[in-house]
């Protein structure tokens, strides 16, 4: 799972890196600063970290770590969609139970 997400990381990367007619949100192409650079990319990647938090009467609390990549795109300025694949970064237990991740997914309409 760990190369899979590295791989499709890498990949995503590089997407974004060639990705270069967006839209122009300063109008004119201008720029923030009058730089002369008037596109922007529509795709942008990341890398997540956090914890899953599993509850149940009788137990502590299970918080094993997870890492997710995302890849996003914006529809316009002010909408986005993206999506998230990743999985566990290890085990976690308590109270002799535990609990594994192996895979976290999802996708989001962002406005």
């Amino acid at each position: 799972m760990n190369r899979i997400c590295v791989g499709l990381f890498c990949a995503l990367v590089a997407a974004g890196a060639s990705a270069r007619d967006g839209y122009d949100p300063y109008g004119s192409g201008g720029g923030p600063y009058g730089s002369g650079y008037g596109y922007y990319s529509n795709a942008y990647v990341g890398l997540s970290f956090g914890q899953l938090r599993y509850s149940e009467q009788g137990l502590n609390a299970i918080t094993p770590g997870t890492a997710s990549v995302f890849v996003g795109a914006r529809l316009s300025p002010f909408v986005s969609v993206e999506g998230r694949l990743g999985g566990g970064l290890g085990w976690a237990d308590t109270n002799g139970y535990g609990l594994e991740v192996r895979s976290v997914f999802a996708g989001y309409l962002k406005g």
